[in-house]
């Protein structure tokens, strides 16, 4: 995010303005708090920048590892799947009757390790979502529009303190940029926090898939095993 060169303008004039009603010599600090706000504004704003870079690019890496788990998963079903078809087709000592009823099988059970394949995939992208969604970005949308307040925190308080008094301005001016000072690192502690999250919500997620995978691949050996046994026996069962 840019700061606007018109927004901090405007900001500037309405505390010249005010120099006006409180005194221009006594004002001279509306326009030093002026500049700690927008200075405080425009280093924490570079901040977020490096912040979301990195966010950034942990959720490229962690998706690119999850497609690299669903590149293992899927060739490695798709082969057996067609070895037990050339099975099928080429069984001797089975009749025509016994080889057709048992490839209506093996449609059916290819049919549900497919969607074994889409539960998995499924369940990565939740994860995946709610990684990229929830873990960082909420914290770091909330301390962005906070940030930007702090840019108009002087005019804000010229527009709710008794102008006249610029004892009383100057006393909200400073306790407000000791707010926005120690919210600083406050927030900067948070979303290192939530950064680190993402090791731990990306190993979760990795081991959920692999288990889901382990099942799948469980699951489809037990079928081509049941079904090779079904026409072996020539449908004799």
């Amino acid at each position: 995010m840019r700061l606007n060169v018109a927004s901090t303008l405007v900001p500037v004039a309405l505390i010249v303005l005010a120099g006006c009603l409180v005194g221009t010599a006594r004002a001279n600090f509306l326009v030093e708090y002026h500049g700690n706000f927008s200075e405080l504004a425009r280093e924490v704003e570079f901040e977020l920048q490096q912040l979301r870079q990195t966010n950034g690019a942990l959720i490229r890496e962690f998706n690119r590892e999850m497609l690299l788990e669903l590149a293992s998963m899927v060739p490695r079903m798709r082969q057996a799947s067609r070895e037990l078809e050339m099975y099928i087709q080429y069984r001797d000592d089975v009749d025509d009757e016994c080889r057709e009823y048992t490839m209506f099988l093996f449609e059916l059970y290819r049919t549900f390790q497919e969607f074994d394949i889409q539960d998995c995939a499924y369940y990565a992208f939740a994860d995946l979502q709610a990684d990229a969604l929830f873990r960082f970005l909420p914290y770091e949308r909330s301390y962005t529009r906070e940030n930007f307040r702090s840019i108009s925190q002087t005019v804000i308080t010229l527009g709710r303190t008794n102008v006249l008094d610029a004892a009383e301005v100057e006393d909200e001016l400073a306790d407000e940029l000791e707010y926005f000072t120690t919210l600083r690192e406050s927030y900067r502690t948070l979303l290192q926090e939530e950064l680190a999250k993402h090791g731990d919500d990306a190993y979760v997620t990795i081991n959920r898939f692999e288990s889901c995978r382990d099942e799948a691949f469980y699951w489809q050996d037990n079928d081509i095993e049941y079904i090779k046994s079904y026409l072996d026996d020539n449908c004799y069962m």
